[in-house]
């Protein structure tokens, strides 16, 4: 289960920064979050952790983050970089229409294109490094290449040559 694989890695952040200072250990559980790729309506907002322990019980939620919820917007205006390469997992369930519709799949690498675009505009104002960008790209398109599998038309619509998104010939990006 997700939330005990997750209390172990905490506990082991929180043992190996601890502190003892006279027969006293100070162990700071770090601040965490769940990022959902693929949400139900069954899915929860949160997950919670409760310790019992001889002096007293402790508690508190751990946020469960949905790719879904979150729009290119916020992701650009929160600095949510590193939700861009999942981005398109809000698409995943109209991949059969993009792979059927040329129309819609052009809207799609339009989409793609303004992601783009505002990577550039961060790189030139200095906000991301030409290397997190070219990772943020690269990754995009690991992600995208291995959830369109199954669409042919899809996987044609993305560029072989030039880069790996949805994307016009960017040489040199």
């Amino acid at each position: 289960m997700i939330t005990i694989r997750l209390f172990e890695y905490d506990a082991q952040i929180a043992l190996d920064e601890g502190e003892v200072r006279r027969e006293t250990l100070t162990v700071t559980f770090p601040n965490t979050a769940v990022l959902y790729l693929r949400t139900y309506k069954k899915t929860p907002d949160k997950m919670k952790y409760v310790i019992v322990t001889p002096g007293g019980t402790v508690q508190y939620d751990v946020p469960i983050m949905k790719v879904q919820s979150y729009s290119l917007d916020d992701i650009f205006n929160k600095r949510l970089l590193f939700l861009i390469p999942f981005y398109i997992f809000s698409h995943e369930k109209s991949f059969p229409e993009y792979n059927s519709n040329g129309q819609k799949l052009e809207e799609l690498k339009a989409e793609y294109q303004v992601i783009l675009e505002r990577l550039d505009e961060l790189e030139q104002q200095e906000v991301i490094g030409a290397f997190d960008k070219r990772t943020i790209i690269d990754l995009s398109g690991d992600v995208i290449r291995e959830i369109a599998q199954k669409y042919e038309n899809v996987q044609k619509g993305r560029k072989r040559s030039g880069g790996p998104l949805f994307c016009a010939d960017r040489s040199g990006a």
